[in-house]
């Protein structure tokens, strides 16, 4: 049976990114991107609650997510969980859960038009 690894997320951008790029020449970009949900308190109450994702952006899509968004846009990422292993200072491995982006979708806002980044593969 195959399994399925996809996520959607429509928030807005926490910072402004910034261009990348790995020892082997591939450009990369982060975004952390902020969602909001409600939670439903002991006493009844809803509480919004912020959640942070960091999203890797990779090629020819990174470059143009780093040229054209900024800190507070509005945008849609599809893409993949991945697992990855970090030394801290400490020397200790932790295990780190990112989304790699398949597509980012620049949503409209004031001023703005929408527009679509696909990974080229």
């Amino acid at each position: 049976m195959r399994g399925l690894n996809r996520i959607f997320l429509i928030g807005r951008l926490g910072n402004d990114p910034r261009l990348f790029s790995t020892a082997s020449g591939k450009s990369f970009t982060n975004l952390s991107i902020a969602t909001h949900r409600n939670t439903q308190m002991a006493d009844g109450e809803s509480k919004e609650t912020t959640d942070w994702h960091f999203v890797r952006v990779w090629g020819k899509q990174a470059e143009t997510c780093s040229k054209h968004l900024t800190k507070g846009r509005a945008v849609s990422v599809e893409g993949y969980l991945t697992q990855y292993v970090q030394q801290k200072g400490d020397g200790e491995a932790e295990r780190k859960t990112s989304i790699n982006a398949i597509r980012v979708d620049f949503l409209p806002g004031p001023n703005t038009q929408p527009t679509t980044t696909e990974a080229q593969t």
